[in-house]
C-alpha cells in the first residue's frame, strides 16, 4: 500500500505539509464565500421589482434659490410640477417619493409590538400619495390605496402626532411581521410613532439591497417639503415613450422653475441597475482575489512537488529498479498531493463556515452545498493539475539516472 508510505512522508516534511494544507484552506474559504457573494448578486438581480420600470422616469430636483426656504412656496412648486407631469400626452401617472427606489434613501426600523428590536426588522420608508402605486405599477393586495384627504405636508421623515398615522407596506414585510395573519388593521411602530396599517403590495424592490432586503419597504402619505428638501418624481409613460419624453420634461420642468437644478433625469431602470451594482462589483473582486489566491496555491503546489521529484531522484529510481510502473510513480505523487489537498479542503470547510455566518448577517449570501460543492471541485483540480508535470517528469526517472546521483 502506498498510502501510509506517503502518511510517513508527509509527517517527516510536516513543515511543509501543514503550510501547503493552510493555503489550500484559505483559498477554499475565501473562493466558496466569493462565489455565494456572486450567487446573490446574481439572484438580487434577477429578482422581480415589481414596477413597470422600464417605462418610468426618474427625476430629481435640487432647488437653489432661497424662496425654497419658505415651506408654502416648496409646495405650491411640488403641486405645480405633478400638475404639470400628469397631463403630458402619453403619461400614464406621476408621484413624487422622498426618494428614488434602489438609491441609498430612508431606512428605518418597523416593529410589530413597540420599540422592540426582536419584533421588528429594517425596512425603506417611503413617502407617497394617491397616485404612487398606479405611478409605479405595482398592485396593492390586500386593503386600500391612500385618499387624497390623507397626504400632508411635512419634513421628511414626518414626526408631527397630529398628522394621519397610516402606513402601506410590501407583502414581504407584513409576512415577516405577522406571519399568515392579515396586516390590514394591525399596528406598527415606525419612525418613533405608531401607524396602522392599511394596505399591502404585492412585490416592490425599493430598497437599496445594501441596505438589507430590498423588499422590505413601508409607505407613508404625505410629500416631502421641508425647507430646501430636493424633490423627486417619478414619471410612468406610455410604453415606448421615455426616451422622447426626457428631454421634453427637462427642458420643461427648467422653464416652470429656473431656481433649481435638475440633477437627475433618466429611466428607473438606470437606479434599478446602480443599486445591484456594488455587490455586483464586490462579488467579482472577490472572485478575482480568489482566482490569484487559486494560481498561488497552484504555483505553490507545483514548487512543492517539482522539489520533491528532485529530492527524490534516488528513490524514484531504486523503485523503478524493483519494477514500479511509471503509472505507479505518477499515482504515488498524485496521492500524495490528494492528501494534502484534502487536508487543506477540510480545514478550508472549517474556517468557510464562520466567514460566512459573517456575509449572510450582512446579506451578502449564503453558501449553500452547491456552491461549496463547487468550490471543493474547483479547488481539488487545481490542485490536482498542479502536480501533473512534476509527477509526469517523476515518471521519466530511470534506474540508470538515479545510480548517477550517488
Amino acid at each position: 500500500m502506498e498510502i501510509p508510505h506517503i502518511l510517513k512522508s508527509l509527517i517527516h516534511n510536516k513543515a511543509a505539509f501543514v503550510l501547503l494544507a493552510l493555503q489550500v484552506a484559505i483559498t477554499l474559504a475565501v473562493l466558496v464565500n466569493a462565489l455565494a457573494l456572486v450567487k446573490r448578486s446574481r439572484e438580487i438581480i434577477d429578482e422581480p421589482n415589481g414596477m413597470d420600470s422600464q417605462n418610468i422616469i426618474a427625476i430629481l430636483s435640487i432647488p437653489f434659490d432661497p424662496q425654497f426656504n419658505e415651506e408654502s412656496y416648496m409646495q405650491a412648486r411640488l403641486r405645480e410640477d405633478l400638475d404639470y407631469l400628469r397631463h403630458i400626452p402619453g403619461v400614464v401617472n406621476a408621484t413624487t417619493l422622498n426618494s428614488i427606489p434602489g438609491d441609498i434613501g430612508s431606512n428605518n426600523g418597523i416593529y410589530a409590538d413597540g420599540r422592540d428590536s426582536n419584533t421588528g426588522t429594517s425596512a425603506g420608508t417611503f413617502s407617497a400619495d394617491e397616485h404612487t402605486f398606479d405611478t409605479l405599477g405595482i398592485e396593492i393586495v390586500e386593503g386600500r390605496n391612500f385618499l387624497p384627504e390623507e397626504i400632508y405636508y411635512s419634513s421628511w421623515p414626518p414626526s408631527d402626532e397630529t398628522l394621519p398615522q397610516i402606513g402601506v407596506i410590501t407583502s414581504k414585510l407584513a409576512h415577516h411581521l405577522f406571519g399568515d395573519e392579515p396586516a390590514v388593521g394591525k399596528t406598527v411602530y415606525a419612525v418613533g410613532l405608531k401607524k396602522t396599517i392599511i394596505g399591502v403590495v404585492d412585490v416592490f424592490r425599493g430598497r437599496n439591497p445594501i441596505l438589507g432586503d430590498s423588499q422590505m419597504s413601508m409607505f407613508f402619505p404625505g410629500y416631502n417639503s421641508g425647507k430646501r428638501a430636493s424633490s423627486t418624481y417619478l414619471v410612468r409613460t406610455e410604453p415606448g415613450l421615455v426616451d422622447p419624453l426626457i428631454a421634453e420634461i427637462e427642458e420643461k420642468l427648467l422653464a416652470l422653475n429656473e431656481g433649481r437644478d435638475i440633477n437627475q433625469i433618466n429611466p428607473l431602470t438606470d437606479n434599478l441597475a446602480n443599486a445591484t451594482g456594488l455587490q455586483a462589483y464586490g462579488g467579482l473582486v472577490l472572485l478575482c482575489i480568489s482566482g490569484l489566491l487559486v494560481v498561488t496555491t497552484a504555483l505553490g503546489i507545483y514548487g512543492m512537488a517539482s522539489f520533491a521529484v528532485t529530492k527524490r531522484i534516488k528513490q524514484i529510481g531504486t523503485r523503478r529498479a524493483l519494477g514500479a510502473t511509471r503509472t505507479a510513480i505518477v499515482r504515488y505523487f498524485f496521492l500524495e498531493n490528494l492528501l494534502t489537498t484534502g487536508t487543506g479542503i477540510i480545514l478550508g470547510c472549517a474556517l468557510a463556515i464562520p466567514l460566512n455566518v459573517v456575509m449572510s448577517d450582512l446579506g451578502l449570501g449564503r453558501a449553500d452545498l452547491m456552491v461549496t460543492s463547487w468550490g471543493i471541485v474547483f479547488v481539488m483540480l487545481a490542485g490536482q493539475a498542479s502536480v501533473l508535470i512534476p509527477a509526469y517528469k517523476a515518471s521519466l526517472v530511470s534506474p540508470a539516472e538515479a545510480t548517477r546521483c550517488l
